[in-house]
């Protein structure tokens, strides 16, 4: 046994020969109940339209989300990178100002006159 859901048979129950419509099949098919009221079916109807356009939109929303999440890995990736960059600045910044400061120190040093080399 089967349910319609169709829009002309909503839910209306049904037997039929499982090669029905197919080439070689019988044609078997037969209702099981009657068919739904028209304010019934109106309202059963509306309700399959209203079910339909909610799960589009949550196809849609699991799309969005399925994107933001590839945007999301993408900006971890680059965030990744942008803190190695950083790191490596900072080194050299560092490295820098290590250098700045002993050719200060050997300048004083040399200024100062105990060095042979300024004489």
């Amino acid at each position: 046994m089967a349910t319609s859901m169709t829009l002309k048979n909503p839910m209306r129950r049904f037997v039929h020969c499982r090669r029905h419509g197919d080439d070689g099949g019988c044609e078997f098919f037969q209702w099981m109940d009657e068919s739904l009221d028209e304010r019934v079916r109106s309202m059963v109807v509306g309700l399959m339209l209203k079910n339909d356009r909610m799960a589009g939109k949550i196809r849609k929303l699991e799309n969005d989300l399925e994107a933001q999440k590839r945007e999301l890995s993408k900006m971890k990736e680059k965030n990744g990178r942008m803190k190695l960059r950083l790191q490596k600045l900072c080194m050299f910044c560092v490295c820098m100002f290590m250098l700045i400061v002993a050719m200060c120190c050997v300048n004083v040093y040399i200024r100062s006159g105990s060095c042979a080399i300024g004489g």
